[in-house]
């Protein structure tokens, strides 16, 4: 996943994101326009209400 997604980045011309920073916006994206229970429920958690410490918000870079 990591060396497909660096691929891909590199093409676009984008550099410095991981897997989890695009994890994250993803879960962002999908917080913001379908819920949370959907972007939870996309991150694989098994209760859709609680996702531990990480927030869906803004990124800060």
């Amino acid at each position: 996943m990591r060396r497909q997604l660096r691929q891909v980045l590199e093409g676009a011309g984008i550099k410095a994101v991981t897997p989890h920073m695009f994890r994250r916006t993803v879960a962002t994206a999908v917080n913001a326009n379908a819920g949370t229970e959907l972007a939870s429920e996309m991150l694989g958690h098994t209760d859709t209400r609680s996702r531990g410490s990480t927030t869906f918000s803004a990124a800060r870079w």
